[in-house]
């Protein structure tokens, strides 16, 4: 947080970024790609981006992303946010193609985390190779 208010205060509008720490990730060159593009997205909209992981199993530990609609491309609107699931739910999702774990890896522009923002959130699809 102190890192952000830092860049909040002397900088014009910076992307932030926020990386858990307590997450293993496989595929350095693949994670770059995504994180990079989630910053070229929430510079270019003005949004908050948030890294999906397609599932793999049902998980109640992990909150769930909803893509918007039926096509897959690599940045989608994200329809909802459902923060760990029931059992029967968190299986009913595993097999669905809109739904992804939220990886709590995000970025975002000033517009997107204070009450001026546009209230869109974007997501950008990885997979388990990813991220794990």
């Amino acid at each position: 947080m102190l890192a952000a208010a830092h860049f909040l205060r002397h900088h014009q509008d910076p992307v932030l970024i926020t990386l858990p720490a307590d997450h293993y990730i496989e595929g350095d060159d693949e994670f770059r790609e995504a994180v990079n593009k989630a910053y070229l997205q929430a510079r270019k909209e003005r949004c908050v981006v948030t890294l999906g992981i397609k599932p793999t199993r049902p998980e109640t530990a992990y909150g769930y992303i909803k893509i918007h609609g039926d096509t897959f491309e690599d940045v989608c609107l994200v329809e909802k946010f459902t923060e760990k699931p029931d059992a029967n739910t968190a299986q009913s999702w595993v097999s669905k193609p809109h739904y992804y774990w939220n990886s709590g890896i995000m970025a975002c522009v000033r517009a997107g985390y204070n009450s001026s923002g546009n209230g869109k959130t974007t997501g950008i699809q990885g997979t388990s190779k990813y991220f794990n």
